[in-house]
This record gives C-alpha cells, sequence and structure tokens, in this order.
C-alpha cells in the first residue's frame, strides 16, 4: 500500500510489489492474481468493517439524526485512522475496475441503510413526512463523498468537524417544519 500511496496505481507494479515485499514475483502470484487483488482486499476489509458499523445502528434505540451523526463519525474515524490505504482506494478507484465494481456494491449496502435510517425517521415524527428517501439518500451519501474526496486529495485535514457541519446544515432541511408538523 505504501507503494500504491508513493508511485499511485499506474506507477507501481507487481514487480515493484513483490520487491518491496523480498519475495519472487511468482510468490506475489501465490497470493494475489494481480495488483489490483491487493487493493481489493484492502477495499474488502474496510467494506466489512463500515457496514458492520453502519448495521449495528438499527439496533440501537436511536433516531435517524443521530444514527448519521454516528455513522459518518464512525466513518471519518476510519478514513483518519487508516490514512493512506484509503487514501490509495479512493485515488484509484477511477482506474481499477474491479476495484470499482465492489465499491458500488458497497455503496448500494449503503444506501439501503440509509434510506432505513429515514423510513424510521419518518415513521416516529422525527423527519419530515413529505421527505423523498432516495433524494435525500443521494444528498446525505454526496456529502459524504465530496468530505471524503476533499480529504483524499488534501484538501481537508478534518473530515470529522467537516462533515458534522453538513449534517446539521441537512438535517435543519429534514425536520418538520416549526408549527407544522407531519407535513
Amino acid at each position: 500500500m505504501a507503494l500504491f500511496a508513493e508511485r499511485g496505481y499506474d506507477g507501481t507494479t507487481v514487480d515493484d510489489i513483490a520487491e518491496a515485499a523480498d519475495v519472487a514475483r511468482a510468490t506475489f502470484f501465490n497470493y494475489y492474481p494481480s495488483k489490483e487483488a491487493v487493493l481489493l482486499e484492502q477495499h474488502g476489509r474496510l467494506q466489512r468493517r463500515v457496514l458492520a458499523g453502519t448495521e449495528a445502528l438499527l439496533d440501537m434505540p436511536l433516531g435517524a439524526e443521530e444514527r448519521f451523526r454516528r455513522h459518518f463519525s464512525q466513518l471519518a474515524a476510519t478514513v483518519v485512522s487508516e490514512g493512506d490505504r484509503v487514501r490509495v482506494l479512493v485515488r484509484t478507484l477511477p482506474f481499477a475496475p474491479a476495484l470499482s465494481r465492489a465499491d458500488q456494491e458497497t455503496v448500494k449496502r449503503v444506501l439501503a441503510l440509509y434510506a432505513q435510517f429515514l423510513a424510521d425517521g419518518m415513521m416516529c415524527g422525527e423527519l419530515r413526512k413529505d421527505l423523498d428517501i432516495p433524494i435525500a439518500c443521494q444528498l446525505l451519501a454526496g456529502a459524504w463523498t465530496i468530505t471524503l474526496l476533499s480529504w483524499a486529495y488534501d484538501f481537508d485535514p478534518d473530515p470529522a468537524a467537516t462533515i458534522a457541519a453538513k449534517l446539521e446544515l441537512i438535517f435543519s432541511g429534514l425536520l418538520p417544519p416549526i408549527g407544522r408538523p407531519g407535513r
């Protein structure tokens, strides 16, 4: 992963990885069919971590807003703690088709969880009744995606503070209007 971070995906070869790992090229292929497979393994590990944390929020007696706050706080903590591993994955997505497909599957699963968070919030009256769930899911996912990209390309050193500020703004528009409950 350090090589990918230093040289980029295209600038890193299987020979480079084998040399850095102090193994023969053939030994590399005993473990991975391609350099993209190295990234897929990292992505899978992070995917499992993120999905487990997000799914666990469904079992907690929390409102929608608090679920999203905790979810995005967990995401921000993960990207910061994983550092260059996440940067490499984010920066490589456009160039690695299998990685991109794996990420699309993760996004589908996360959007389904977002929809459940929002539906639960609407059902209990926490969120406005006329909420368009697919649009709200896209808004929330988009807010995170731009935060992640800004961090991955070194434009934003504090994704946790950034996403918290975005959530504050987003949820002020998702709540029922004052004086008109359940709108």
